[in-house]
């Protein structure tokens, strides 16, 4: 052979090299992007997935993810709220194979030392060879070997710096690599998990709350009845016996007939403003008894509402003033368990968000009384702010709390928060529309807010306080993403735009409480308030 053929075979050889590089880049480029495909579909199908189809959406995404990486098992432990106990599993197993995370539920987690001492600290557990794990691993060891598993990876769940749970993935026929692109997309698959689960345990958390102030409203003293646009009863709770009615004889009575005549037409104009989308107002009449005669009761009002926001219907809750007080105190606990339960959801995930809520709160209730609103309205006001962040508990934690720039896509999915805490509350008939002032606190004036662009008047006027409250300690105060911009730029903030984002009677009132009565936020451990 010539030098010049030489030279031309080993021409040819590297070309066939590169060839076959390339084709093979091309092959770990395609899988990536089916990977990552795959994520990001399973992803979407959690977004609003029903609580109840929440565990079974689990288990046909691992079955997914199993199918799409060759793996033989793909499971999820979940463990208890103390940490202690192996609570909850799931698991897909490939044809052939026989699951084992079913024997492991309620096992101690401290069983597996070795393997929690690991995920505690946020690693990845990637065996490639069985034989390679250390002696002091003699539990994963046994069940490895029991299973004739040859290869695993978990991935441990962590949520506000606890160890939840862990997500794995093994096979048996043979070893398998694991590449870091991959482990980092099983991450974001428990990532997606984590978020489902709590989203899970915080619905059925607040179904409970539901169900007991349902039975509550069911035996309390007080009356319950919801009407229509015309009056007419739909619903009157079993308490109306005690007015010697009976219940179910009142549906489609006019509400009207049973008030005293000197009262109906103040009521039907109340009843009225209620369907024009007026704030509901608290009101005192006389009501008739089964016997005949009238007594003076105090109303209180919410609306319900259609999908599209429409006011379908008005819920009172009449009260005989005799046993106002007890009563309301009675309610009033009951209000405050509730919310006090939703505080706790949030401050389990997000300590940061919580601790703002709570200071939220407290300007918002300074400013009211500032404003001279009255007592009922002050409580409504203080409920809401309390947990008028109450939706971000779809947001991925990671997001909320990650030092740094937030992208634009981050920050989109954090603009849905207010609208996710109406979905959370509007089921829940509070005695103020607790669920409406959430999900309007980030709107303005001028309409520039969000998430629905409302202006003027049809932003509710407990929203408008909450609204100052907030953009003034959320500037004052310290962010992962940002340096706290000091009460002083915050004051600056809501005056420069007295009347065209904010309410100017609001501003006023914030502006009086900081500059003349020496209001301060009451600073919270670990948390930087800029005062000046």
């Amino acid at each position: 052979m010539t030098g010049k053929s030489r030279r031309s075979g080993i021409s040819t050889v590297e070309n066939e090299l590169t060839t076959g590089q390339e084709e093979q880049l091309k092959e770990d480029l395609q899988y990536r992007f089916d990977f990552e495909r795959l994520i990001l579909n399973i992803s979407s199908g959690f977004i609003n997935i029903p609580t109840d189809e929440i565990d079974d959406g689990i288990n046909k995404a691992l079955q997914k993810i199993g199918e799409f990486t060759a793996s033989d098992h793909c499971y999820l432990f979940i463990f208890a709220n103390d940490g202690l106990n192996i609570e909850k599993t799931y698991e897909w197993c490939s044809p052939g194979n026989s699951p084992f995370a079913q024997e492991l539920r309620g096992l101690p987690v401290n069983d597996f030392p070795w393997s929690i001492r690991k995920l505690k600290k946020n690693e990845i557990i990637y065996v490639s060879r069985v034989q390679d794990l250390p002696q002091e691993a003699l539990i994963e060891k046994k069940i490895v070997k029991k299973h004739s598993i040859s290869s695993f990876v978990i991935v441990p769940m962590i949520n506000n710096k606890l160890l939840i749970g862990f997500l794995g993935f093994a096979t048996v026929a043979k070893e398998k690599r694991w590449k870091e692109e991959e482990i980092s997309l099983l991450k974001i698959l428990g990532e997606i998990f984590i978020n489902s689960l709590i989203r899970k345990r915080s619905e059925e958390s607040l179904r409970r709350c539901e169900s007991m102030l349902r039975m509550i409203t069911n035996n309390m003293n007080d009356f319950i009845t919801q009407i229509n646009k015309d009056g007419a009863i739909k619903y009157v709770s079993p308490s109306f016996k005690n007015l010697g009615y009976d219940p179910s004889k009142l549906t489609n009575v006019t509400f009207f007939t049973l008030i005293h005549p000197e009262d109906r037409d103040k009521i039907k104009k109340i009843i009225s403003a209620i369907f024009n989308n007026k704030s509901p107002e608290k009101t005192e009449f006389r009501f008739r008894h089964e016997k005949g005669n009238y007594f003076w009761i105090e109303a209180t009002s919410s609306t319900l509402t259609d999908d599209a926001g429409h006011v379908t219907g008005a819920v009172l809750c009449l009260r005989d003033i005799l046993e106002r007080k007890q009563n309301e105190k009675n309610i009033n606990l009951t209000l405050e368990k509730i919310i006090e339960a939703m505080e706790i959801i949030v401050e389990m995930r997000d300590p940061f968000t919580a601790r703002h809520q709570q200071q939220v709160s407290k300007l918002a209730v300074a400013i009211a009384e500032e404003m001279g609103l009255s007592q009922d309205e002050i409580n409504g006001i203080r409920l809401a702010a309390a947990i008028h962040d109450i939706g971000k508990i779809y947001v991925p934690a990671e997001i909320l709390t990650r030092p740094g720039k937030i992208s634009s896509t981050e920050f989109s999915l954090i603009k849905t928060h207010p609208l996710m805490g109406y979905e959370i509350l509007k089921k829940i008939e509070f005695p103020w529309p607790i669920a409406k002032m959430v999900a309007q606190h980030h709107e303005r004036l001028d309409g520039s807010g969000y998430p629905e662009g409302l202006s003027g008047e049809n932003i509710l006027f407990e929203a408008r306080i909450i609204t100052v409250a907030d953009v003034v300690e959320a500037m004052a105060s310290h962010r992962p993403y940002r340096p706290a911009y000091g009460v002083k730029n915050a004051l600056e903030e809501i005056s420069k735009n007295n009347g065209l984002l904010y309410d100017e009677q609001v501003v006023e009132a914030c502006l009086r409480l900081f500059r003349r009565k020496g209001f301060r936020f009451k600073k919270a451990k670990g948390r930087i308030i800029d005062e000046r």
